[in-house]
């Protein structure tokens, strides 16, 4: 998960609420070892389907993978809380984590920070930095709106613009004043094309 902005809701009592994206990238298919298993065996009937949701180890973490690391390293991932070991070990998250660039995300996030400081010149020259580090053919959604928002306002804060909660959607714009009274005090309405 990463950062993308934070915005005031007054709803939520005036507080700042930060709005985070989780990256979704390709997911290798999982070996055809723990696939067809069963078929091997002849069990197909008896095949249990998986449930969406369950903790499957990445092959990177298998048995055998494991007992080649050194033992510092094994005892640290046995030390892991489940939790962790989900986000460390799971198939998904491992495959999701090779398409992460680290240097890219430290673009991000300084062109993040900038953006909600308010200096959106440095926080655009990030953004674009970050476009660079890409890898040819990824797209990054969180990334290609900053990008358009610092085009569309030529990279321009808003005068009012308060960084300590950035966006403030409830802030609704103030509606043009509308004389729906003619001079003599009537309803426009009621008044003909002739002004009688």
């Amino acid at each position: 998960m990463r950062k993308i902005d934070q915005v005031l809701i007054r709803e939520a009592a005036g507080n700042t609420i930060e709005i985070h994206s989780f990256d979704m990238k390709p997911i290798d298919p999982l070996s055809l070892e723990d696939e067809d298993e069963d078929d091997l065996n002849g069990l197909v009937d008896e095949k249990t389907p998986r449930e969406i949701g369950e903790f499957i180890k990445h092959e990177d973490y298998n048995a055998e993978a494991m007992a080649q690391e050194p033992e510092e390293v094994r005892e640290q991932w046995s030390n892991l809380s489940e939790l962790e070991q989900i986000f460390v070990m799971d198939h998904d998250f491992v495959c999701i984590a090779k398409y992460r660039s680290e240097e890219c995300f430290s673009f991000f996030f300084r062109g993040l920070e900038s953006y909600i400081d308010g200096d959106w010149v440095f926080a655009q020259s990030s953004f674009q930095s970050c476009a660079e580090k890409l890898a040819q053919g990824v797209k990054d959604g969180p990334l290609e709106y900053m990008l358009k928002l610092m085009e569309k306002t030529k990279a321009v804060a808003p005068e009012d613009w308060d960084n300590s909660h950035a966006f403030d959607w409830d802030k609704k714009p103030v509606p043009p004043e509308v004389d729906f009274m003619n001079n003599d005090g009537t309803d426009s309405e009621d008044s003909g094309a002739d002004g009688s």
